[in-house]
C-alpha cells in the first residue's frame, strides 16, 4: 500500500483537490461501483468490487461523458497496465478491491 503513496501518477489524481463523482444512480443500499473526475486532459474511473468473490463490473460510458460508441486506451494506475476500454465492457476483479484508470480525452 505504500508504493502508492509515493506513486506520482497517482499523486496528481488528487493534486488538483477536487473530489470524485458517482457515475449513475444505485438503488437500494449498496455504494456505486464507479466514481469519475475530469482534471485536465484526463478522466479517471475508479471501479470498485465490494465483495470479497470474483465479479465482472460493466461501466456506462454515457454519465462519464464518453460517447458510447468509441472504444478508449485507458491505463490502469496501480498495475500501469493498458487496456481498451468500451462502453458495457466489463471490468474484471478476481476478488474484492478497486481500480483506477486514466483516459486521454
Amino acid at each position: 500500500m505504500n508504493v502508492y503513496l509515493q506513486d506520482s501518477e497517482i499523486l496528481k489524481v488528487i493534486a488538483d483537490g477536487k473530489s470524485f463523482r458517482p457515475a449513475g444512480f444505485v438503488e437500494g443500499k449498496s455504494a456505486n461501483q464507479c466514481y469519475f473526475k475530469k482534471s485536465g486532459k484526463y478522466l479517471y474511473v475508479a471501479i470498485f468490487n465490494f465483495s470479497n468473490e470474483k465479479q465482472h463490473v460493466a461501466v456506462d460510458f454515457t454519465p462519464l461523458g464518453l460517447n458510447p460508441a468509441q472504444q478508449y486506451v485507458a491505463e490502469e494506475l496501480f498495475t500501469k497496465t493498458k487496456q481498451n476500454i468500451k462502453s458495457d465492457l466489463p471490468i474484471a476483479f478476481n476478488e474484492g478491491g478497486g481500480k483506477l484508470f486514466r483516459i486521454s480525452l
